[in-house]
């Protein structure tokens, strides 16, 4: 049986998919990215969108180690 453009092309966005989402998961957006109006910001390595979360530190009042403790993942 034959697969039908369709059905590849549906294969290849959701395997795309899979791939965005591992890369984004692996990523620790310490490199590079672009503010956005809306004050969120885009890896330039994975591009996710992550936004500035200044109440996540603000309990321990410690600066974090690593930059990802600054942002929360939008959607996740």
């Amino acid at each position: 049986m034959e697969a039908t453009k369709e059905q590849v092309q549906a294969w290849v966005r959701e395997e795309q998919e899979r791939i965005d989402t591992e890369k984004q998961e692996a990523c620790d957006h310490m490199v590079s990215g672009t503010l956005n109006e809306d004050k969120s910001v885009t890896c330039s390595d994975c591009k996710k969108v992550l936004i500035f979360d200044p109440n996540e530190s603000a309990s321990t009042g410690e600066v974090p180690k690593a930059a990802t403790a600054f942002f929360k993942s939008v959607g996740k």
